[in-house]
């Protein structure tokens, strides 16, 4: 604070949002610590979130957040060979095993295969499924992200 010539509440503020960021963690009576770096981890084969499920005897199900046109970040855009400001198809979805919300999923696909993934029934449809087995389109390879987070109870009710 005496460096940079804070506020303690502008200071309690940052470390409250780098807390929920996930970037530094808190013990309570030891402190507050930085998180290590994330795991990368390199998969052979890509599994679709169904096949997933399935491997362990849940069934799998979707509630569809969002399906439309969206300019996605630089870096996603330079992942999927977009040029500036070109758009591409933004998919969010609440994933859900045996009708129990697991996960949220956000993905950005190229613009002509997300708008044909929409026309489909999402809250049902596995997107590798949909892509591989009606689309026709061959899965070779993808760029996943995967982080954990306290859900902040926006989440849309199965």
């Amino acid at each position: 604070m005496r460096r940079y010539d804070l506020s303690s509440t502008t200071v309690r503020r940052a470390v409250h949002e780098l807390v929920s960021e996930g970037w530094i963690y808190r013990k309570a009576g030891k402190g507050t610590f930085v998180r290590r770096a994330r795991v990368e981890e390199h998969l052979s084969r890509l599994t679709s979130f169904v096949e997933e499920m399935r491997n362990r005897s849940i069934t799998p199900s979707f509630c569809l957040v969002c399906a439309k046109p969206r300019v996605p970040p630089v870096d996603v855009a330079r992942a999927l060979n977009l040029t500036d400001g070109q758009a591409a198809f933004y998919i969010e979805r609440v994933q859900l095993g045996n009708g129990e919300p697991i996960a949220l999923a956000r993905g950005y696909w190229r613009f002509e295969i997300g708008e044909q993934l929409a026309r489909y029934d999402l809250n049902a449809a596995g997107l590798y499924e949909v892509l591989e087995q009606t689309l026709r389109v061959p899965l070779v390879e993808a760029d996943e992200s995967i982080s954990a987070a306290v859900a902040d109870g926006d989440l849309p009710a199965n």
